[in-house]
């Protein structure tokens, strides 16, 4: 009996073609990241010289082209903002006040927690008793008299209606609210896509209301999103009420599945599906085209059955592709087109055309053909996350299909069993899945500074819902107008419930148990992410035949990757810093010695959705850094000082947590959070009082000034702002900083007259102020008394309080001193050492 012959495992080498559309995108990304894409182009550089023997030159030569025209594509696809747009803006605009707005509509999508985000153009100040200007009532004579804002507006209204007809595309939509520019992060995403300014409502307070004609394919789509979500939810009464339960919640992802409307789901539900590393499977993509697919070869075979002549006018596979093709489209547009879709959908289309032509189709080629459109007609889009996601999951497949392959024909060679092709699926689920989390790994931690060990209940969800939930949700809507739809449906919800009670189970005894599902990681460099994902190629690939150029490139990926670790190692970090991190509204001061950390407070807001701590202090703190911190310190119980602390106690390392002395007379809830946390964790907490000391190192002391709880300024209960603790930082006794939490007259009061007993000293040269610069702590006297060079405010942009307030900045201006803003400024840094001070 001849022998089955095994082929050797070979992973296919890139070809110069796929090489240059690699090129292409290193360029569109140079746009930001010119010396980590440079340092990446001149890699390929070495590699084609080494790996090419003929036309070397000619491939060198196309490279360097490719390189700068993808570049000078980006540059000209990347919206500008007009400086006489930014005049306007501030000499007609106060972002404090609200103002009568006017624009039109160019999209509206449905995102978590009940909340719109609509995308308006055109749109201007409305005086009163005029129209809107851009409506067809409006002469072109008042028109020409108006300024509109340059390019987009987006508008985010929270606590939208849930069953009623939304805004839709076309229409013009009128509001009176503020409008305020992006800064910072949310200025570097939104200005990719043309937007300048956001609108931000909620509820019943200065509703929207729209008037025009609507677009008709956006009309439709409405009213179909909105017909099944009557369906869906058409036996929940109080939808408002009830909305976060399991049963609905399980609704709402069906919703999702199918629009890409994740209006209904909750927040909790999302944190749910992050922390077990699902969140990637309610984005419509490759999945949903493929059933998409499936039901269009469904209907060319039930068509050509009953007339068979069909196939004379066109073949098969042409009437296939092309009700396939169409099929997608429709579910593209219904799906109001997101990147991960179009992805799929460019996918789709070049693998019909190669199919039709007979061509070898491999799931590479098709990957770099879609990469190569996004390139072609929105370069910009390959700098959001979802899409470097969505290309970066694929290319994970097409480095452990071949392996796969490999591995089936080995499993294989002498019996096809049905427990072993079992096996060999959940075997294949498992490493896809694990290949697909190892290489998104570096962009999670980038973006979120932390990655999920449940990625294994991938194996489990993703056959349940490709292979029930999403066919039964197509036929349940499908057959909506019937009962037939409601069996399907229930069908789809009820195993989904099951799943999502079961992940909400398994997420609270995670944290009952001490075991939280994150892993928070070094928030990596970019020259790190360069070497990480170099030896992966060198892993799959080799990179070249020739031995001596693949050990090269093995070496550049250890010395890329290893290379932010030898530099925290070896740097010098004599003297201290003096990190005042932009927090939004609230204080986080970070102070680093060469042998201490010490953070005080983390700030904090009440959103559901947002962790100062989780997304801003901790990415903060583990800059290419263990997470880890000596000392934590709670200056007093207000949720802008200490909502934060949650997260971190989950996932750094603490020795030590530190409180006030004094108690209030009721605890806040970020308070009752934080004690739960530290019970879990099993950590004792150490209250500080007046001539305690900290030892930070190299002569540093973090001196408590305030409270007193024994002697003539003793104090036992206070309100929450008056109990805060007040440290002096010294350097071999001589005042570096000053820090004041959120004191108000009364305790700094207390402070003077203790200086004025000698009991303590009060001079510093940095002096954080009381409150975040509220007026009710504006103090001359001890503003005198401290003496500092620099002033700070740890206050957020657009505060509603007006911090720091007008007449302290004043004060300090005529003393020809700057009140430095996190709120203008962002994270400020001092540096101390030898007893000087550099910003």
């Amino acid at each position: 009996m001849q022998k089955q012959l095994v082929m050797p495992y070979n992973q296919p080498k890139p070809l110069f073609w796929q090489i240059l559309v690699l090129v292409a995108v290193l360029g569109i990304f140079s746009l930001e990241y010119l010396v980590y894409t440079s340092l990446s182009f001149l890699l390929l550089v070495v590699y084609i010289y080494y790996a090419y023997t003929e036309k070397k030159k000619l491939r060198l030569f196309l490279l360097f082209c490719i390189f700068l025209s993808a570049f000078a594509w980006a540059k000209f696809m990347h919206p500008q903002e007009i400086q006489a747009n930014k005049d306007f803006y501030v000499e007609n605009f106060d972002p404090m006040q609200e103002y009568n707005l006017c624009g039109k509509i160019i999209d509206v999508q449905g995102i978590t927690d009940r909340r719109l985000r609509i995308i308006l153009k055109q749109v201007h100040l409305i005086k009163e008793n005029t129209l809107c200007t851009i409506h067809k009532n409006v002469t072109d004579s008042q028109k020409e008299k108006i300024q509109f804002l340059q390019g987009n507006v987006i508008l985010t209204w929270d606590n939208a209606p849930l069953l009623e007809k939304r805004p839709l595309a076309g229409e013009f939509l009128n509001v009176k609210a503020k409008i305020r520019p992006f800064y910072g992060s949310l200025a570097n995403y939104w200005e990719k896509q043309n937007a300048w300014y956001g609108i931000w409502i909620y509820g019943g307070r200065s509703l929207p209301f729209t008037f025009g004609k609507e677009h008709y394919f956006a009309k439709i789509r409405e009213n179909l999103r909105l017909a099944f979500a009557k369906k869906l939810f058409a036996q929940e009464k109080e939808l408002k009420k009830t909305l976060t339960y399991h049963h609905n919640q399980a609704k709402a992802i069906l919703l999702a599945l199918l629009f890409g409307d994740k209006f209904y789901l909750s927040q909790k539900t999302m944190d749910i599906f992050n922390a077990s590393n699902l969140l990637h499977s309610l984005a419509l993509s490759g999945q949903h085209l493929s059933l998409v697919g499936l039901i269009g070869f469904v209907v060319v075979c039930s068509v050509a059955f009953i007339f068979p002549f069909l196939y004379l006018y066109a073949s098969k596979r042409a009437v296939i592709f092309y009700v396939s093709c169409v099929f997608g489209i429709a579910y593209t547009w219904f799906g109001s087109a997101p990147f991960s879709l179009l992805r799929a959908l460019a996918m789709l289309i070049f693998g019909g055309v190669l199919w039709l032509r007979n061509k070898n189709i491999t799931l590479f080629d098709l990957l770099l053909y879609a990469l190569l459109f996004f390139c072609l007609f929105a370069p910009l889009s390959l700098y959001d996350l979802g899409v470097q996601l969505s290309f970066l999951s694929v290319f994970a497949i097409c480095l452990i299909l071949p392996f796969l392959h490999y591995i089936q024909d080995r499993l294989y060679q002498k019996s096809k069993t049905k427990r072993k092709k079992l096996l060999f699926y959940l075997f294949s689920l498992f490493l896809i899945s694990t290949i697909i989390q190892f290489l998104i790994a570096p962009l999670l931690i980038l973006y979120f500074g932390r990655f999920s060990w449940f990625y294994v209940l991938n194996i489990v969800w993703l056959p349940l819902l490709g292979f029930w939930i999403l066919p039964c949700t197509f036929l349940g809507f499908v057959f909506s107008f019937c009962e037939l739809g409601s069996i399907f449906l229930k069908f789809a919800y009820y195993p989904t419930e099951f799943t999502i009670s079961c992940m909400h189970t398994l997420m609270e005894w995670s944290m009952q148990n001490d075991f939280y599902p994150f892993v928070q990681s070094l928030y990596p460099m970019g020259i790190g992410i360069l070497g990480f994902y170099l030896l992966v190629l060198c892993l799959f690939y080799g990179f070249s035949s020739t031995r001596k150029i693949h050990t090269f490139f093995v070496l550049c990926g250890m010395v890329f990757l290893f290379y932010p670790y030898f530099v925290r190692n070896i740097e010098e970090k004599e003297g201290i810093q003096i990190h005042i991190l932009d927090v939004g509204q609230g204080q986080a001061i970070f102070l680093e010695t060469k042998e201490k950390r010490v953070l005080l407070d983390v700030g904090g807001t009440n959103s559901r959705r947002f962790n100062v701590g989780r997304d801003i202090v901790a990415k903060y703190l583990t800059q290419n850094h263990a997470p880890n911190i000596d000392y934590l310190i709670a200056s007093h119980d207000d949720s802008d000082h200490i909502n934060g602390m949650y997260h971190l106690l989950q996932t750094f390392y603490i020795e030590k947590y530190f409180e006030t002395s004094i108690p209030i007379k009721k605890e806040s809830y970020a308070k009752k959070k934080l004690t739960k946390m530290l019970t879990i964790k099993n950590m004792s907490t150490y209250t500080l009082q007046k001539g305690d000391k900290i030892n930070l190192g190299q002569g540093y002391e973090l001196i408590t000034l305030y409270p007193s709880i024994i002697g003539k300024y003793a104090r036992d209960i206070d309100n929450a702002n008056n109990s805060s603790l007040v440290f002096l930082l010294t350097h071999n006794d001589k005042g570096v900083a000053l820090f004041c939490g959120d004191i108000e007259k009364e305790a700094i009061n207390v402070l003077l007259q203790m200086e004025k007993e000698n009991l303590i000293n009060l001079q510093a040269k940095i002096l954080v102020l009381p409150h975040h610069g509220s007026g009710n702590s504006f103090y001359p006297e001890f503003y005198e008394k401290v003496k500092p060079d620099y002033i700070v405010a740890s206050c957020g942009k657009y505060n509603r309080f007006g911090f720091p307030d007008k007449e302290i900045v004043t004060y300090f201006t005529k003393k020809e001193k700057v009140v430095l803003s996190t709120a203008d400024y962002g994270t400020i840094l001092f540096m101390h050492n030898n007893n000087r001070i550099s910003f």
